[in-house]
């Protein structure tokens, strides 16, 4: 067995993952990898889109997932997680499975808010980018990490509203994903790094200093917006909501109780943490322009 921290659980896995830090072995552990068969093809489901490729289907306290039809791993009582062993998926496509979307639902059912977002720690607090795929939170997040700041989360962020309402930042683990060009902007080779699945040009690009492993405050948030420009503007509090809501991971299988569940928590991570949109002219020579002006906004405020 291997053990691994990600988001703040303790994880015990069959399978080995080399995106995550392996940990010494405790005594509790809040998710159990392995591999062993629950799905039977015969049964009538329905499933649910999560996104193009990955589909969900519900029963009870069991959630399975497909891949382009074929099952892939199903979770059970929000804790265990099953591969399934006769999947013709790829080990690297079921760990960017797993490491994603499944994560991602089990922090979803222990409360947590998820965001498809990237993190850095800018001043003891965690600075998040929102954004659709393909608008630069990968990138930014990585070029204020060249700049010295501690990486925090990539892609999938975790968010635990605590008692006194203040949204706490969970740290992920210390990979981004990335393509080709981007690593070659840093005069690095991307054919070195591996891809992160067979159907993909895109690499994961290993942290392998300055990553941050401690839980730590929301400080701001940043929606990241094509420009003609690099700027950054105000954003009125009505359709910010909205954009954090939007970002929401798991909002593709909320019932209604989750979307007015998701919606509270985005209205309270509203009135604690500043939201503003970070405008970008997509060129690497603006990446130091975005740097100085996210590091001014936040040393002003």
């Amino acid at each position: 067995m291997f053990y691994y921290n990600a988001h703040g659980l303790n994880i015990c896995s069959e399978l080995y993952f080399p995106e995550l830090i392996e940990e010494d072995p405790g005594n509790k552990f809040d998710v159990s990898i392995k591999f062993g068969f629950d799905y039977f093809p015969n049964q009538n489901i329905n499933k649910l889109n999560f996104n193009n490729f990955i589909e969900v289907s519900l029963n009870s306290n069991r959630i399975t997932l497909f891949w382009k039809e074929e099952c892939a791993c199903t979770i059970i009582n929000g804790k265990k997680i099953l591969i399934n062993p006769t999947h013709n998926i790829g080990e690297d496509l079921i760990r960017l499975i797993i490491l994603g979307h499944v994560l991602a639902i089990i922090l979803h059912l222990k409360g947590r808010l998820i965001l498809h977002a990237n993190a850095v720690n800018i001043n003891n607090g965690a600075v998040i980018f929102l954004g659709s795929s393909g608008k630069g939170k990968s990138t930014t997040s990585l070029a204020l990490h060249k700049k010295g700041y501690n990486l925090l989360s990539d892609d999938i962020l975790s968010i635990k509203i605590d008692k006194d309402n203040q949204p706490i930042v969970f740290p992920s683990f210390p990979r981004i994903k990335l393509w080709p060009e981007v690593i070659e902007n840093l005069n690095e080779n991307p054919y070195s790094m591996p891809k992160l699945h067979l159907d993909t040009e895109k690499r994961s690009y290993f942290i392998e200093d300055n990553f941050l492993d401690i839980p730590i405050p929301l400080k701001s948030i940043y929606l990241i917006k094509d420009s003609n420009k690099v700027g950054i503007n105000q954003i009125k509090s009505q359709k910010a909501l909205m954009e954090i809501v939007k970002s929401s991971y798991c909002y593709p299988i909320f019932d209604n109780d989750k979307v007015s569940e998701n919606l509270n928590q985005c209205a309270k991570i509203l009135k604690k943490v500043p939201v503003k949109v970070l405008k970008i002219k997509k060129s690497f020579a603006n990446i130091p322009k975005i740097v100085e002006i996210v590091e001014k906004d936040i040393n002003i405020n």
